[in-house]
């Protein structure tokens, strides 16, 4: 739970993590499209990345009833 900066936070400055990436439910992206979370979720990553310091990244989960489930990373 929480906010996505938060979520960043977290990994970087109280896990000490090098990377993290954020990759949402497929479905819940484009369920409330108003409520712009793709958008919201690719400038997150922008704001936290750091090269050489703090890699973060956004995706999403893509979804198929037979293939079953796979992140998608680093795409528009």
């Amino acid at each position: 739970s929480g906010t996505l900066p938060e979520a960043y936070t977290m990994a970087r400055d109280e896990a000490g993590l090098d990377f993290f990436g954020i990759t949402d439910h497929a479905e819940f992206l484009i369920l409330w499209p108003w409520q712009r979370k793709w958008e919201r979720t690719l400038a997150a990553a922008e704001a936290f990345n750091e090269p050489g310091r703090f890699a973060a990244f956004a995706g999403f989960e893509w979804s198929n009833p037979l293939l079953g489930h796979m992140s998608v990373l680093n795409t528009g």
